[in-house]
């Protein structure tokens, strides 16, 4: 019943001289923002990744994970986010128990 059908990857970049400081392609960001602004789909679980660091450090985001659910069927969509240490690359991963297009 909860099987996944289909995965959807997006690989975003960031420009900088070290650390991300503007977008240079967000494709995953994008659809992410979408569901989240979208009627059909509401949240359900967030985890964060953070790497706690000492007092003299800022801790570091590895990623998240989403669960969004839609309402009124039984679809549902796991995303996955994981940025790399400098935040320049971050792989979005897209699983849905469906297939065909994400409807907003």
């Amino acid at each position: 019943m909860n099987e996944i059908m289909s995965i959807e990857n997006y690989t975003d970049t960031y420009g900088g001289r070290n650390y991300a400081e503007y977008p240079i392609s967000i494709n995953g960001e994008k659809l992410k923002e979408n569901l989240n602004n979208s009627k059909l789909w509401g949240k359900g679980e967030v985890t964060d990744y953070i790497d706690k660091r000492n007092d003299n450090q800022c801790d570091i985001h590895r990623g998240s994970d989403f669960v969004y659910k839609n309402i009124g069927t039984t679809k549902f969509i796991s995303v996955s986010m994981k940025k790399s240490r400098s935040g320049k690359t971050v792989n979005w991963e897209f699983r849905k128990n469906f297939s065909g297009k994400i409807e907003l």
